[in-house]
């Protein structure tokens, strides 16, 4: 990833990683609210996904394809649910 200004608590080398692409990693959230949660971040440091250009948008998101089917063979679950949280209200 590259270096943020101030330091940032999703870069952890330490953290498994299930998938990845040029553009983004996905690793499990510290603070899982279910089995599987797993987050998906961009390798470039942005406020929110609305700050990502159209390319690194498509790969984050195709990289979610990819979790899931990783996911989906470690925990078989009954569903996914995919959500986005922006700004502080959100989440």
């Amino acid at each position: 990833m590259t270096e943020p200004a101030t330091p940032c608590i999703f870069c952890n080398p330490e953290r498994e990683i299930l998938a990845e692409n040029e553009v983004a990693i996905a690793v499990f959230d510290s603070f899982p609210v279910a089995p599987g949660h797993a987050l998906v971040l961009p390798r470039r440091h942005c406020a929110t996904i609305w700050d990502l250009d159209a390319a690194e948008y498509d790969r984050c998101f195709r990289l979610v394809r990819d979790v899931k089917a990783v996911l989906a063979a470690r925990f078989s679950p009954d569903g996914f649910n995919v959500g986005v949280n922006c700004g502080k209200a959100a989440g």
